[in-house]
């Protein structure tokens, strides 16, 4: 299968890590394949969005932190990432927004994931196992 994706550029150089190191990514490329197993886009958006919360945050070691900014990911390339569409992944960025969970600076467009927020909500929609996806 071939898929057509857009030009995207990913850097990585954690603080905790040597620059020679492969096992961050090693790590952050097994964490993405796992954003793609859930059935559901809303759950795939979320682990996708605290995947790139976590990865990018300057202060890996205050584990306290709960915001990070995130930039340059056009909806249409979020919905490549986690297999939807463009529409569903904007729809459920609207929705993260009235659940307080993501702001959005539409001037800088500029995404403030509320790590914490986004785990407990994450954890209340998709933690009990769901019978009708099993």
């Amino acid at each position: 299968m071939i898929e057509a994706l857009e030009a995207s550029r990913v850097e990585f150089n954690p603080k905790d890590q040597p620059a020679e190191s492969n096992q961050f990514l090693e790590n952050w490329i097994l964490n993405l394949y796992e954003i793609k197993q859930p059935a559901d886009s809303l759950e795939r958006l979320m682990k996708l969005l605290l995947l790139l919360a976590i990865g990018n945050r300057c202060d890996h070691d205050d584990s306290s932190a709960d915001q990070t900014t995130i930039s340059g990911l056009s909806h249409r390339r979020i919905g490549e990432i986690i297999s939807s569409t463009r529409p569903t992944v904007s729809r459920h960025l609207g929705w993260m927004q009235r659940q307080k969970l993501i702001d959005v600076d539409v001037a800088t467009k500029r995404m403030r994931i509320h790590i914490l927020r986004m785990r407990a909500k994450q954890h209340e929609l998709f933690a009990q196992p769901r019978p009708h996806l099993h």
